[in-house]
């Protein structure tokens, strides 16, 4: 069963340096240089919380829906 995550990203943290996009295409996309979520729902909860752990700020948090826990970071 695919754990229900919900995916956003600080954009008063984020720098651009689209580490995020890179390491997981389709998930994010820039917008006026800053990482915004596109589509988190086609992929795993493992790659998302992989890449969320490459964003060099941390800027990427993933939280546990039916939980409410957050995973990261």
């Amino acid at each position: 069963m695919k754990e229900d995550i919900k995916v956003t990203v600080d954009r008063s943290k984020c720098v651009g340096t689209m580490t995020c996009m890179y390491a997981s295409k389709g998930i994010f996309y820039l917008r006026e240089g800053k990482a915004e979520v596109k589509n988190s729902e086609s992929h795993s909860a493992e790659s998302i919380m992989e890449t969320a752990e490459l964003c060099p700020v941390s800027a990427i948090t993933v939280i546990d829906e039916n939980t409410g826990k957050q995973l990261f970071p």
